[in-house]
């Protein structure tokens, strides 16, 4: 060992620029490696889910062409349960047209109130949205009464929720005097609704199955809890050109295309290679270095040595070498990584683990032992030879 710490210092001393050579060849593949394990986990996460950062689909209905409410259940009902679970809320739309009449110029002409629907759908079961429903309690939007119940949703229920001021504005209520019963009712498509609450928000909200299977949708959105996947994309588009054809227009995704996924495949296999690109370009530069000492080694040859001996030493000294600086390099790199890569690449820094990090290490060892390890057993012979070749002249 104090042989091997001598060669180290006497290198230093005599060969600078091939040493400083070395150690920033060993550093970048540190940092190369780990980067690319993390960047290819990375991808291989964002991969897996198929995930953009969108979490709401906005469709759009082509123009000339009517949805039913028939329709959308149609659709909806051709989900798989997976994707359904992942909608928050399914929000729909219709304009309901009456007449309205002015008393005082006895004049007629159409008013229409929009009625929406917002629920979602589980196991087949048509709910109302917790989300929505959280969201109106927490901001104080319910003003009168309560939500709609499950039962309601589900059975479609002629029950409503109006905007507070039609009940409680004089001049809203004479707009909607046509609408309004004495008994808490609304009136809409033909059929009484009971009012059970008014809200903050717009429009006359009712549940998606109370809507006669003929009313025209005017907008239909999805929105999904967490971002969307892929997959779930691909599903929600190709049953609505199945059973929707041509009605419905599906914004485009900024997902991951074909080539960057094959990019990213080949990241491990390119940092892989780079790695054994380091680690024979250290043994070139070690070899200019290894030819300077063949005197020393045929001297410790005469003196006793072994083949093996001398195999150890060198090996040694290049472990010596590049173990620390390797290890620097990553414990350099994992700061770096937490401040300013994880903001960048999200799935990043869940990748790593000590056990990560140890594996990173030991493929470098390996590689390190394996190729500088035969790169030195193949000289020394060959020296050797030389050397015998040259004793016997």
């Amino acid at each position: 060992m104090k042989y091997i710490f001598l060669n180290i210092k006497n290198f230093i001393k005599n060969e600078k620029f091939i040493f400083i050579v070395m150690v920033i060849c060993i550093f970048v593949s540190a940092w190369i490696m780990t980067f690319s394990y993390g960047l290819y986990q990375n991808y291989n996460s964002i991969r897996i889910e198929g995930e953009t950062d969108s979490k709401e689909i906005i469709t759009e209905i082509v123009q000339g062409e009517a949805l039913t409410k028939s329709e959308v259940k149609l659709y909806l009902d051709s989900l798989s349960d997976t994707v359904l679970s992942e909608m928050n809320v399914i929000f729909c739309s219709t304009a309901f047209d009456f007449e309205h009449i002015d008393p005082y110029f006895s004049e007629k002409f159409m008013k229409n109130v929009m009625v929406i629907s917002r629920f979602t759908v589980c196991a087949g079961e048509y709910q109302t949205s917790s989300y929505v429903a959280d969201i109106w309690k927490g901001r104080s939007m319910i003003k009168t009464g309560r939500f709609f119940t499950d039962v309601e949703e589900a059975e479609g229920q002629n029950v409503a929720m109006i905007q507070d001021e039609v009940l409680n504005d004089p001049l809203q209520r004479f707009e909607y005097k046509e609408l309004l019963g004495a008994s808490d009712t609304i009136t809409l498509f033909g059929e009484k609704y009971y009012i059970v609450g008014t809200h903050s928000s717009n429009g006359v909200v009712v549940p998606f199955l109370s809507l006669p299977g003929d009313a025209l949708i005017d907008s239909f959105t999805l929105s999904f809890e967490n971002a969307i996947s892929r997959k779930s994309y691909d599903e929600l588009k190709r049953r609505a050109e199945e059973l929707l054809p041509g009605k419905l227009i599906f914004p485009e995704l900024p997902f991951p295309d074909a080539e960057s996924i094959y990019i990213y495949n080949n990241i491990m296999f390119i940092s892989i290679l780079i790695a054994a690109l380091s680690v024979i370009n250290f043994a070139m530069l070690y070899d200019y270095i290894f030819k300077k000492r063949r005197r020393q080694f045929a001297i410790m040859r005469i003196c006793g040595c072994t083949t093996i001996r001398v195999w150890s030493i060198c090996l040694g000294e290049c472990c010596m070498i590049c173990v620390p600086v390797f290890l620097s390099g990553m414990l350099t790199y994992i700061p770096f990584m937490h401040g300013c890569l994880s903001d960048i690449f999200i799935y990043m820094e869940d990748s790593y683990t000590p056990v990560i990090y140890l594996a990173i290490f030991i493929i470098y060892l390996v590689m390190l032992l394996v190729i500088m390890g035969t790169k030195l057993l193949t000289q020394i012979n060959k020296s050797l030879s030389e050397a015998h070749k040259k004793g016997g002249q």
